[in-house]
């Protein structure tokens, strides 16, 4: 049997027939996208309200709106997105509610125990080079870090510690750069880890339209771990984010990095974002995701 849902013969007609009979006991369906191919089956069988859930927008990508994007968008009742700039994107588009709230962490997770700074530098998480998937490249600018890491770990001085998603990545960008390739590891134990380092690093090698309207997870994993961020080309929503929170750092330019993570010593950043990091939880937006399903099980009532 084939598992991903847009392949040819996934068997369409037992996820179908399995939400016939749990129908009766659902209120609202909420349904995440990546892959986008879920709505439409799941509207041709409910009239319950569906909840599109947007994380990453394939059309931001590629420039284009694809069959099942447009299915879905169409489809669907309202959207769920991370960032405000999805949200305007989307509302646009579809004509239909929409909302945002970001990828925070849920508390349980957030780290108990603050290791002290074991390793000077940064530290990145997350895709890197190519990731080949069911014999399919998947290559993204944004993940192309060789060039980046070479010239901090070689000309600015600053070590790097990568912590790639997968094993099925190509890190052979990253071969001769002098960066420390760590990972994968169980997800508890990737926020706890993180919290030896220095700071996190969230962008792109360079500005690419995948980061207009990202707020990445990485963003709010740092977060967890009580670490101070650097944005490097990581798009309007991060930048403003870290802005108004004060949980680090602007680059324009790469050779910032030293001086900043010095005033990163001096100010307390750690001891400061270690305190004020529960602010910051996935169940902090709760009321305000039951304030929007609400809106569509008033309507159905």
């Amino acid at each position: 049997m084939k598992l991903h849902a847009t392949d040819e013969g996934f068997p369409w007609w037992h996820f179908k027939d399995t939400i016939k009979q749990m129908d009766s006991l659902v209120d609202l369906y909420h349904v995440h996208n990546e892959p986008d191919c879920f709505v439409e089956p799941l509207k041709s069988v409910t009239k319950k309200p569906v909840i599109w859930d947007v994380h990453d927008l394939e059309s931001q990508r590629s420039g284009k709106i694809g069959e099942w994007e447009k299915s879905s968008m169409e489809k669907c009742d309202g959207i769920c997105t991370v960032s405000p700039t999805y949200e305007k994107i989307l509302a646009e588009r579809s004509g239909k509610p929409t909302m945002s709230y970001m990828s925070y962490v849920i508390q349980e997770l957030f780290p108990q125990e603050r290791t002290k700074v074991q390793h000077r530098g940064i530290v990145y998480e997350g895709g890197v080079g190519v990731t080949h998937h069911r014999g399919i490249a998947q290559e993204f600018a944004c993940r192309d870090w060789g060039d980046v890491f070479r010239k901090l770990t070689n000309e600015v001085g600053v070590p790097v510690w990568v912590y790639r998603a997968n094993m099925a990545a190509d890190v052979s960008a990253l071969q001769g750069t002098g960066v420390m390739l760590m990972g994968p590891v169980p997800y508890d134990q990737l926020l706890g880890n993180m919290t030896a380092y220095e700071a996190g690093l969230v962008g792109s090698p360079f500005p690419d339209p995948m980061f207009d309207g990202a707020l990445p997870n990485k963003l709010f994993e740092y977060i967890s771990a009580g670490i101070p961020i650097l944005a490097y080309n990581a798009g309007d929503d991060v930048n403003q984010f870290i802005l108004a929170t004060k949980f680090g750092a602007v680059l324009d330019n790469l050779n910032e990095i030293p001086d900043v993570l010095e005033e990163f010593r001096k100010d307390k950043y750690r001891e400061r974002m270690w305190r004020d990091r529960f602010n910051w939880t996935m169940e902090r937006q709760i009321p305000s995701i039951e304030e929007f399903y609400q809106m569509f099980l008033s309507e159905k009532a």
